[in-house]
Formats: C-alpha cells, structure tokens, sequence
C-alpha cells in the first residue's frame, strides 16, 4: 500500500476529517499574509484617534432637568411632620423633585411638644405614647430606627384585671382597686364587680374590642388610591367601616342602649374619658369614650432630648424649619400657586429707648400649601378667590399641669400611684360638661417621672386640671382618697388647646380646602391621638403626591464665550504705540441746552390792568396820539392793542312768501269776483 493511500478500514473516518478540517493528506498549509495584521493595526491606530480627539459630549443630549415642586406645611405637629416625611417618601419613589419648607413659631412637636423647666433642665410635658396595636406608628418608629430613639413598654396601671387606681368624686372614693396577687384574689375581684356592675364590665369591653377592630380596617382602606384623591376622606371612611352610629351618638345614651349601667358609665367610663381627653363622658361621642377606655400597654419614647421623636421625623424629611408665624396666604388665579407671607417680631431698645417692635414679612411662593394647624385658631388671613370648602368650627380644652413631689422619703406607693376624678351621680344625670371644685376640681393625678432633683433622685406627680390648682387644692384631693402627705409644687404649666372637645357629628371637614391647599385638622373631629394624627398627615401627602407630575424644563442653550470688555482709557486724547485709538464706548452727544426763560417783570413795573373796558379804550387812543409824534413824517406805530372794528352781523333771513289762495275767498285779491 502506498504512504499516502487510504484505508479501507478508515474509509468512513477520512470524510469527516476533510469536511471538518479541510484536511487533505500531502496538501501543503497555506499561511496568512502578513497584510492583513497591517491593515488592523491601522484601523485600530485610526479609531484611537477619533475616540479622543472628537469631543462627544458636545454631541450628547443633556439629560433633562425636572421641576422642583414646592411644598410648605404650616405648623410643625404630629400631622404637620408626618405630611412633610410622607411626601419625601412618595415622591422619591416616583422621582418626582420636591422642596419642602415647614413654618413653625413656636417649637417642633407643635402642642404635642410642650416643655417644663424644673431645676434648670427641661422635661418633656406630655408623654409622646402610643398603643401597640397603632399600626402607623409601629410601621413609622421601625423606618426611623436608625434615629437615636428608646421605646419603653409601660402599664398605666388603669386596666379592671391588674390596675391600681382609685377614683374621687369631690366627697368620697368611689372605686379603689389593687392589683390582684393571685388566681383567687383576682377571682374574687372579679365576682365583685359582677355584683356591683353586673355585666356592666364585660359590654363595654366588648363594645371596645368591636370599634378598635372595625377602626382597625383604616389601614387598609387608606391604600385605596381613591380614598387619598378624595377631596372629603373621612367622611367616606367611617361610610366604609360603618362607624356612623359610634359618631353621631352621645356616649352617655350610647352606653344606656347597650345595656351599661349608670353607676358604670360613672364611676370607670367617666373617669377613663377625663383622663384622656379632659372632658366628662357628655360631651363626646362614643367612639372617643370607647377609645378612653383602653387599660392595655403603651408605647413611650425617650431620647436625649426634648421631642426626639418629632426632631427624628423632621430630619428624616429633609425639610426646613422656618421659625416664623404665617400671617397671609394668598392664592394666584392664573397658574393656582401660592404666595406665603410670615412674619417675625424682633424686640430691640435703641440708645434713645425705643419701645416698638421691628417687624419682618418675607413672602414665598409654593405649588402645594399644607395647613397642619387649627384652621381657626391660626389666625391666617386668606386673600384671592373665596376657598372651595371651609372646615368646621372646633372646640378646644385648656389644661393646667401642675407638678409636685411628696415630701417624704417613703413613696405615695399602693393604690395611690393613679387618682381618677368623676363627677358626682346629681351632677352626672345631669350632663355636666365641666369639672367644679365640687368634685376635686382636677382630672387625674398620676406619676410623671423621677428625676434628679439637689443631688437626689424623687418622684415627681403631674395633675391636669381646667384651672389653675394651688398646693392646697392638690393636698385636698390626696386626703380624700387617703394618701396623707403634704406636697412642694416644683412647675406649673398652662397647655393651650390641649384637647378637642368631640361632639357627636355626622359631616366632616374636608382635606382639600382649594386647588393648591390641604388641611390635616379635620382628623381632629374624629379623635385626638398621636396615631390619627400621623396617619391623616399620611392620607394628605398620599394625596397631594398623586397629583404631582414631572416637568421638563426647557435646556439652557450653551453660552458663547463673553466678549471681553473694552479697557477705559484714562486718557482719553492719547494713542497707541501703533498710533490708532483704542476702541471704546462712543461718546454721548452734547444735551442741547435749554433756552432761557425772559425775566419776569416785578410788581412794580407791571401796569395795573382797567377795570373798565372804556377806560382801557381811552388809554390806548392816548398813547396813540403821543406816538404820533408833532408832525414828523415818520409813520405812526401800531397800536398795542388796537381796537378792532366790530364784527358784522348775519343778514335776516327774507321770509316765505305767502300762499295764495282762491280765487273770490279773499276781497283783496284779483279773482274771478273781484271788483
């Protein structure tokens, strides 16, 4: 066989071998010329140079520029933040730009923020608390956690199975309770309340349960985009949940239809209401005393400093704080923005002493306006067009918080800890709104907190009460519940509009007040609680975002290179080196001058002027004869004033002729009879 011969045992394999390699035995391999890796390199060295010597981002597209929506909140509350916090939020998940600004002349945290001075440190007034089934506050403290913020889990001590309290009524205890030690003290507890209350106890707590669970569902209707777009949202809400005969019944004739007896609703339900909301059980809507009635755990916050958790979600928000007081508000009718005025007072004394006031007004323009305050108790005055809607006329509660500590190393202690006032049964069926000094006067004593007071650490109590108390108005009511201690009054503070009083209502106030304005105060008719008003700041903001849209702005056309400005010559006659002037600003013609006026003659060189035409007449033909002269041939000189003929009158018109008439009618006219 020859050496380069097929097999016959590789006569299937060799086919394969030439279609897929191209191989033939005893073919020489060709190999590639050397040009081709030439022509690469060029082409490679020549796309080098176009990628950096051709400038391409002259040749880009700029990426548009969006416009900046304007927001400004006005007051910095609970409501007030959670608005400006919640439209951060929602517009960067759209990436719609916006700027927010925050109007605010007193403190953040708005009434909710109040402080005490006690031995030079300032302490929070109110307990800034919420309730563990708060779904909006629970979901908001987990997305501030990186914010420096504590939250401590606290019993207030008012529940019917483990609470320790006693309520007063301005004349004796009328309910005592300590918390039960074991199974048989806390069955006997409760047979004892079924002996006095009956099943009193047990309805009410179902009551509560069915109105927090019904109330519960607001979480998720408010996803509902058609709730956050309209204009009256919880009016459609408590249609949907089906709250409408919790708010618009009186909680006294609410609890007697479900079977809740008098001395109930008097002496817990009452006092619960008080403690809450410092108003008597006649002068709110059931669902607000339903809510009173909670004796479940609580959520405070603690922090560093004063409202930390209002300072937390004001950074979170990104927005600035203006530190004035919005005094106008102004709405443009062609493009719907809004023209902000606030002011600011600043006290100064001259050298002279001046007593007045300096006064700053700054106006601001913003697309969206959000009103987080009491619509009429903001003192803003709203000038253009009337507003579409107005809200409704709110009551507001003004309390007095008085702080104490007991003087005695041994704590209150005991049953002593929580002291709830009621009214008293005459006073009760009568509706009184009001507490009197007839029934302790105070709403509630309980412990406030322990502080670090000359060195050591005491127990500090807080009373709230509608008028001012003294030492012995507060010693009166520790006695008459058994608690014999004499108090030192540290602090008393006196809280505005602390709480809204909640008739039984059936219409709501809108969010939506006109194009460009929101109102967060309408929640306040339903309830006042830190958990309402964060959420209706959440609903405003849902609804205000969903109507923004994105803008493009139009590019700004790149800039040519500013002509230099010609120098000025200081001299202006002299040349160059090479002979020829510099260019400059041509120079501004000579003002022609402005001619002279002819001087005015004095009063004395001016003639006296005739009363009489006729002597005027006289005078003139004197002069004319002196002018004359005694004979000269020269002409005589033209009068000053000649005295010009007299204008001729118009001819008489000549009359019509007469008719004639017939012939024989008249005798003295030729006719046929005539002589």
């Amino acid at each position: 066989m020859a050496p380069h011969e097929k097999s016959p045992l590789l006569s299937s394999v060799w086919p394969e071998r030439e279609n897929i390699y191209g191989y033939y035995p005893g073919r020489r391999e060709r190999k590639p010329a050397i040009w081709v890796f030439g022509l690469a390199f060029v082409f490679f060295c020549l796309a080098t140079t176009l990628y950096f010597c051709i400038p391409w981002e002259l040749s880009r597209t700029p990426p548009p520029v969006l416009y900046t929506h304007k927001i400004g909140v006005i007051g910095a509350g609970p409501a007030g933040l959670s608005a400006a916090y919640h439209v951060r939020q929602y517009a960067q998940k759209r990436g719609i730009p916006v700027e927010i600004k925050i109007y605010e002349k007193t403190r953040v945290g708005g009434r909710a923020a109040g402080v005490v001075e006690i031995g030079g440190v300032e302490y929070d007034i109110g307990d800034v608390s919420f309730h563990t089934s708060d779904r909006t506050m629970v979901d908001l403290t987990q997305e501030l956690g990186e914010c420096d913020l504590e939250f401590w889990s606290v019993d207030p001590g008012l529940g019917l199975k483990s609470g320790s309290f006693k309520v007063y009524d301005g004349k004796s205890t009328v309910y005592s309770q300590t918390p039960p030690r074991n199974f048989l003290e806390a069955w006997l507890h409760s047979f004892q309340l079924y002996l006095r209350y009956g099943h009193s106890p047990r309805t009410v707590s179902d009551l509560y349960k069915r109105a927090v669970g019904a109330f519960s569902k607001i979480y998720t209707q408010t996803e509902d985009p058609s709730i956050t777009t309209n204009f009256n949202p919880i009016q459609d809400l408590i249609q949907r949940l089906n709250m409408q005969v919790e708010m618009t019944t009186p909680a006294p004739i609410y609890l007697n239809q479900k079977g809740v007896s008098e001395p109930f609703s008097r002496d817990l339900v009452n006092a619960w209401t008080r403690a809450a909301t410092g108003q008597n059980l006649g002068s709110v809507n059931a669902f607000t005393a339903l809510r009173s009635s909670y004796t479940g755990t609580i959520e405070m916050s603690f922090g560093d400093r004063p409202g930390a958790l209002f300072n937390c979600l004001l950074e979170a928000s990104a927005a600035e704080v203006i530190p004035m007081e919005v005094t106008r508000a102004r709405r443009h009718t062609l493009n719907g923005r809004w023209t902000i005025t606030s002011s600011l007072e600043i006290p100064f004394t001259s050298e002279a002493e001046v007593k007045d006031n300096m006064e700053f007004q700054i106006d601001s323009v913003f697309d969206h306006v959000i009103l987080a305050a009491p619509f009429y108790y903001s003192h803003i005055y709203f000038q253009g067009e009337p507003l579409d809607a107005l809200p409704y006329v709110m009551s507001y509660t003004t309390l007095h918080a008085t702080f104490f500590t007991i003087d005695s190393e041994k704590s209150m202690g005991g049953s002593c800890d929580n002291i709830l006032t009621t009214l008293q049964p005459g006073h009760f069926s009568r509706g009184q709104l009001r507490p009197g000094l007839e029934d302790g006067g105070v709403h509630s004593i309980r412990p406030w907190r322990i502080i670090e007071l000359n060195g050591r650490s005491v127990d500090v109590y807080k009373a709230l009460s509608p008028e001012k108390m003294d030492k012995d108005g507060i010693m009166h009511v520790l006695h008459g519940v058994g608690c014999r201690h004499s108090v030192e009054i540290l602090a008393q503070v006196e809280i505005k509009n602390a709480y809204p009083i909640h008739y039984p209502r059936s219409t709501f106030s809108h969010s939506r007040l006109a194009k460009g304005l929101w109102y967060t105060g309408g929640i306040e008719e339903v309830g006042s609680t830190l958990e309402l008003s964060v959420l209706m700041g959440k609903m405003v903001a849902g609804g205000l975002v969903q109507g923004l849209k994105n803008h493009e702005l139009p590019a700004k056309p790149v800039q040519e290179e500013e002509a230099e400005e010609p120098v000025k010559e200081e001299d202006g006659g002299k040349d160059d080196e090479d002979g020829e002037k510099r260019p400059g600003r041509p120079e501004r013609p000579e003002r022609p001058q402005r001619p002279e006026r002819p001087e005015v003659l004095a009063d004395e060189d001016r003639p006296e002027r005739p009363e009489d035409t006729k002597a005027l007449g006289d005078e003139l033909e004197v002069v004319v004869e002196n002018e004359r002269g005694d004979g000269d041939d020269t002409p005589p000189k033209k009068p000053k004033h000649p005295n010009w003929p007299e204008r001729p009158g118009r001819p008489e018109r000549p009359g019509r002729p007469s008719r004639p008439g017939r012939p024989g009618d008249d005798p003295k006219r030729p006719g046929d009879g005539g002589e």
